[in-house]
């Protein structure tokens, strides 16, 4: 019989024993090869039963995670043969329908000045890039299409009313066509404010609370944060401008602070930044000012921009759910999508997320923007509608965005994940042609299946 089993009567019956609840250890007890005595038991002397290395492995486990790591290894199959060359920036001057299939870097987000860097992108797209030095797309003919649809919203009084909102199946691109549109305007002279994930606005990861004045929901350290970032980003652009009216901030005990007509909105945010109790009243006059102003074109991107029609994950004080629009900072950017609150120049530009089962695309939104319904699913006229709802999603209008590439923009995209070598099988006519046709051309399926499939060991 070999020790093991002579051993595993010993260790049940010290295990099952009622007069011992105490737990004792195993190196105590196989360092006994005997059967077990009565009386008081004996730890093992010094060299006997099995030897314990001490600090052996502690110590060389982590020098040997440090010797192998793969950042030590030297070699061109692990690191490649050096530094990828690096794509042509988004130029606004460029583009045009002749760069149609071109490749083109988006601000890097290791610059202070890149919008992905101060207000982030969406996790999909964060994702997709980990891999790449920096994050790039190619122009399609939607980009050209948006672009010059940002052009006319820039001249009043086109802009007055320009309320667009990307539609599309999953993976068709939207989020890339957004970002472009971002990239775009914030290098030609617009004022920018980028959302890549409203649903952090409605999911309850914020503070909040009640405000009687306004009835509403306020999101202080949400508001404060929307008004930090959007003073950092375009700080050269509005940093100056001034206040229209005086404002008037609640205090304790029924007192109130005012805010003299010609503040600056530097001056506003900082305010708002030493007591954030005032930030959602200060977010308000500040989109005011930007609203009325017509030196600068203002965009308001909206990614996930579904969930701003979603009931939200909080709850009042009685647990029951409070409506999205019932929050202050979703509300706020509702009436400006809706144009009860119109831009004199720019454009309040939403896309829809079909990722985030937790948020679907509303009825009341889903009508408004006249979207297909599934055969045999469309709801009818006795389905209830929030009239809420549709009076917030009045006047929007859908941008539909291809679920195919072209065949020329398919390639270009692969031609560029094969220069920033992260495409490990060779670029031929047959694995380009296999590779669209399985993924019927949709961008994300293409990166997925085309480039991620070929990194499998």
């Amino acid at each position: 019989m070999s020790t093991l089993g002579r051993l595993r009567p010993l260790l049940i019956q010290n295990a099952s024993s009622s007069s011992n609840r105490t737990f004792t250890s195993s190196a105590v007890q196989l360092g006994k090869t005997g059967t077990s005595k009565s009386g008081p038991k004996q730890l093992p002397k010094k060299g006997s039963g099995f030897k314990v290395k001490k600090n052996t492995e502690e110590k060389s486990g982590s020098r040997r995670i440090e010797e192998h790591a793969i950042y030590k290894i030297d070699h061109p199959l692990v690191h490649g043969a050096g530094k990828t060359p690096a794509l042509t920036p988004l130029d606004p001057k460029s583009i045009t329908a002749t760069k149609i299939t071109k490749a083109v870097a988006f601000a890097s987000p290791k610059l202070a000045n890149s919008p992905l860097n101060v207000f982030g992108m969406p996790q999909k797209v964060k994702e997709e890039f980990k891999h790449a030095e920096e994050p790039f797309s190619v122009i399609r003919q939607p980009t050209v299409s948006l672009l010059d649809a940002l052009d006319k919203a820039a001249q009043p009084p086109h802009g007055q009313g320009t309320r667009l909102v990307l539609a599309g199946e999953a993976g068709s691109g939207k989020s890339i066509l957004m970002m472009q549109a971002v990239d775009y305007c914030s290098k030609d002279g617009w004022i920018v404010l980028y959302v890549p994930h409203a649903s952090s606005w409605v999911n309850s990861t914020t503070p909040y609370k009640y405000d009687y004045r306004s009835q509403t929901f306020h999101q202080p350290a949400l508001a404060a944060d929307i008004l930090t970032n959007m003073l950092k980003f375009n700080k050269d652009k509005i940093s100056k401008m001034k206040s229209l009216v005086d404002l008037i901030l609640p205090g304790a005990h029924g007192s109130t602070t005012t805010i003299s007509q010609g503040s600056t909105i530097e001056n506003l945010v900082n305010t708002a930044l030493r007591d954030t109790q005032h930030a959602p009243q200060i977010l308000v006059a500040v989109l005011d000012i930007l609203a009325k102003q017509t030196t600068h074109p203002v965009l308001f991107a909206i990614d996930e921009f579904q969930a701003l029609y979603n009931e939200s994950r909080y709850r009042d004080p009685q647990f029951k759910i409070i409506k999205s629009y019932n929050l202050s900072t979703p509300r706020l950017f509702l009436e400006y999508a809706s144009g009860k609150r119109p831009l004199a120049r720019g454009m309040v530009l939403g896309s829809l997320s079909l990722s985030s089962p937790q948020y679907p695309v509303p009825l009341e939104l889903h009508e408004s923007l006249e979207l297909p319904h599934v055969e045999g699913r469309k709801p009818g006229p006795y389905v209830l509608r929030s009239e809420d709802l549709l009076s917030y999603a009045e006047g929007l209008k859908a941008f539909n965005v291809p679920n195919a590439m072209s065949t020329a923009e398919a390639a270009s995209l692969l031609d560029a994940w094969n220069k920033k070598k992260l495409l490990h099988s060779e670029l031929n006519d047959t694995f380009f042609h296999t590779k669209y046709v399985e993924t019927g051309g949709n961008p994300r399926q293409l990166v997925s299946k085309a480039i991620r499939a070929t990194l499998t060991m």
